[in-house]
């Protein structure tokens, strides 16, 4: 007998699984006609109840048919109830999968082929881990040509809103039923949801070198902000061989050069997000280039605080942590005024008090030498540095010839302005104004004219 092929199975489960269809509108045909609006009267709630009523018992029968049902009937009604438009079944859909036996290679890929088109919510994943459970069933050399359907499956649930500890369930789960060889990336590891995790699996290459594959998988063993000790002496290993360390610069440059243009959409998909944490603090170990400006980047952008990002806790934690490894605090004192998640703050403290801890000082010591000094000494002094000329210039006095003609000039001018006075010694008939010999020079010091102090400290000026 031949084998059905994908889209000969699928059309096959359609036709045998619509009674399905059919229990589904006679429930919902009955539950409208029983809301209470319709009715006139508070007289007819009985009759609400009543229709109400029959519509439990039809679920209840179509339930029950569809724990009866089995072997091929059964895996029709679980490819039927997981087409798009049902997703309210999801409960019925569990039940179908959890009686559901004899699965082959073309019945499970084309289960996922009508999966892919669903859209999937959080309350999907018990039954997707029995999707998955149904690929553990196949014969292993048949397994590989289920690769593209699972993968596909992972990409859809990338952006599923899941407790950590589940997706990495799932994800172990499909890495148990997919085992790939040294040169493959596993499904679970830069999962194509976002543009970060594409550019970088494209940097990659089909066939990655092998110890890039053994990174790659060690960069998603980081689950908590701060990696171990262990992981940390395991990853400096693993970033000795050649292009290691040029493959996590790039990466780490990806997160800002591969920005997405939708704010609605996380930068970095909830599949990736322990690889992407593994990235930063392999970059942080390897010391690349831009390293403090890329963390503070991610911390800001991602902290909650811009509305062009959506806001992603556990990349900037990452960020923020593994900037107290750094050489320098600047940034973080910076996040402490700019970051205003409560959650992320205590991180930034976390993060000093390890910087300070690399110093050998305490963190409010770290915070002093933070603060501006400008140009203060520790003990609050300033000193200025004067910068003299070597060569002087000598100061001259004028000379004599110059002293008394200027001397003079001041003695006419100030002549010019005294009262004359007829008789005065030296002037007779004339009451000449011209002053007998040169007035003398006031010192600049004090103001008293040189020589002798007594002839001139008091009475009128007369003419010599």
């Amino acid at each position: 007998m031949r084998e059905l092929t994908v889209d000969e199975t699928v059309a096959a489960a359609f036709a045998s699984a619509s009674w399905i269809m059919e229990a589904i509108v006679q429930e919902l045909e009955l539950e409208g006609r029983s809301y209470s609006w319709l009715w006139p009267d508070d007289r007819d709630e009985r009759g609400a109840e009543k229709l109400r009523r029959q519509a439990r018992n039809v679920r209840q029968e179509r339930v029950a048919r569809l724990r009866h049902t089995e072997g091929t009937d059964r895996r029709a009604a679980v490819i039927y109830l997981a087409q798009p438009g049902l997703d309210e079944y999801y409960e019925e859909l569990e039940l179908a999968l959890s009686g559901s036996d004899g699965w082959t290679a073309t019945g499970v890929t084309a289960l996922l082929s009508v999966v892919g088109s669903r859209e999937l919510q959080y309350w999907d994943v018990t039954w997707v881990c029995q999707v998955v459970n149904l690929v553990l069933e196949i014969d292993i050399a048949e397994r590989q040509s289920l690769r593209e359907s699972v993968t596909r499956l992972i990409e859809a649930m990338a952006h599923v809103p899941l407790p950590a500890d589940d997706r990495r369930r799932l994800h172990r789960r499909i890495t148990l039923a997919l085992p790939g060889d040294p040169t493959t990336l596993p499904l679970s590891a830069l999962v194509r949801a976002d543009a970060w995790a594409s550019s970088v699996r494209d940097h990659l290459g089909d066939a990655p070198a092998p110890h890039l594959v053994k990174l790659v998988e060690h960069l998603c063993e980081v689950h908590t902000p701060r990696p171990t000790q262990t992981w940390r002496a395991r990853c400096l290993t693993l970033l000795e061989p050649a292009g290691a360390r040029e493959f996590v610069r790039f990466a780490l440059a990806a997160f800002i050069r591969e920005v997405s243009d939708d704010g609605n959409r996380r930068m970095v998909s909830e599949a990736n997000t322990d690889v992407a944490r593994g990235t930063i603090w392999a970059a942080t170990l390897a010391r690349v280039d831009d390293l403090a400006a890329t963390l503070t980047w991610l911390a800001v952008h991602l902290g909650g605080d811009r509305a062009r990002f959506t806001q992603d806790l556990v990349v900037a934690g990452a960020a923020i942590n593994a900037l107290g490894e750094g050489d320098d605090p600047q940034p973080l004192w910076r996040l402490q005024t700019s970051i205003k998640h409560r959650a992320l703050r205590k991180q930034v403290d976390t993060a000093l008090a390890t910087a300070a801890g690399h110093a050998g000082i305490t963190p409010a010591q770290l915070l002093e030498r933070g603060v501006p000094a400008h140009g203060l000494a520790t003990d609050g002094t300033r000193s200025w540095r004067l910068l003299l000329p070597s060569v002087r210039r000598p100061h001259r006095r004028p000379r004599a010839a110059v002293r008394a003609a200027q001397g003079a000039r001041l003695a006419d001018a100030l002549a010019a302005r005294l009262p004359r006075r007829a008789g005065s010694r030296g002037q007779e008939g004339t009451g000449g104004g011209r002053l007998a010999g040169p007035l003398p020079l006031r010192d600049r010091r004090g103001g008293r004219p040189r020589g002798d102090p007594g002839r001139h400290r008091s009475g009128p000026l007369r003419p010599a």
